[in-house]
């Protein structure tokens, strides 16, 4: 038996998985290695299946698998075809659903019983490179609990922006003597998930915070926030005088990617992947005065 056939015969086997992310997987490799003696298969599994992604991907394989039985000399299977935005963006939920919750019920839990077990066993423990190791361990497992947030699907009502955006503000600089100047409509009445918006901004409002206390740079107008509509959607931006970038800004979005300490590297990967969820959109980039601009985009629901 081929390694080929093997990945093929496990696929086949994975299409009756209870796992919705397994069958969609395996829906997908058979696109282009399945073959006149799995259409039997492939159909039997697309009149059971209920998500209508991995229904989609059925769809081809049998299409793929079928023109091979009329063609046996064709040895690859068509072009996978492109996917619509929105059937992205819920696979790509879907994914971040699986594989979170995975992680959060196999390990996450281990942690804790790891951190009292250290606790008790370790001399000075809070002073140790184990403490120190666990307590990144754990800032990863809080970013994807907030990760995990941004795959639900958006829960739409009746917000001030305005309102969200100061109650945010003053959570974030509380304890600190950085001045954040807010400028905007007041009030300024929305229809959209404030749950999520909070997820993208608060994100922003902090890293602007730190930036300008490494510098300093505590003075008024050192952070301005400011938001507004138009007829189609409604911003956010957050503009700092701190350190500015580092590197790129389009890798800064990548999970696990950061420049600072005591961070997992989680935040934009979580503020993208929550304004996406609301068909909008996260930039960053430096600012022409030092600095950086953060904002957030998203489409007005009318």
């Amino acid at each position: 038996m081929t390694e080929e056939d093997e990945i093929r015969n496990s696929a086949l086997v994975q299409l009756s998985s209870p796992n919705p992310h397994d069958r969609f997987l395996a829906a997908k490799s058979l696109v282009s290695l399945g073959n006149a003696k799995n259409l039997s298969e492939l159909m039997r599994a697309r009149r059971s299946e209920i998500d209508s992604t991995t229904q989609r991907w059925l769809d081809y394989a049998i299409e793929a698998s079928s023109k091979r039985s009329a063609d046996p000399n064709l040895d690859s299977g068509p072009t996978q075809p492109e996917l619509d935005p929105v059937a992205v963006q819920r696979i790509r939920s879907q994914a971040i659903e699986w594989i979170s919750g995975v992680l959060l019920h196999e390990i996450g839990s281990k942690i804790g019983l790891i951190s009292a077990s250290a606790r008790d066993e370790i001399p000075n423990y809070p002073e140790s490179s184990t403490a120190h190791q666990l307590s990144n361990l754990e800032k990863i497992f809080e970013g994807v609990v907030e990760l995990r947030k941004t795959a639900h699907t958006p829960q739409v009502q009746e917000f001030d922006l305005a309102e969200l955006v100061e109650s945010i503000v003053a959570a974030e600089v509380l304890g600190s003597d950085v001045d954040v100047s807010m400028v905007g409509r007041k009030p300024l009445m929305l229809l959209s998930d404030p749950n999520l918006l909070r997820l993208a901004l608060c994100n922003g409002i902090r890293n602007a915070i730190e930036s300008v206390k490494s510098l300093g740079k505590t003075n008024d107008f050192s952070i301005v926030v400011n938001w507004e509509v138009t007829d189609r959607d409604f911003w956010v931006s957050v503009i700092d005088h701190g350190l500015g970038l580092i590197g790129p800004a389009e890798t800064a979005f990548k999970i696990g990617r950061t420049s600072k300490d005591g961070h997992a590297g989680f935040g934009l990967a979580i503020a993208r992947q929550a304004m996406e969820k609301l068909n909008g959109s996260v930039i960053l980039k430096s600012s022409i005065a030092g600095g950086a601009t953060y904002e957030i985009k998203a489409e007005i629901i009318l």
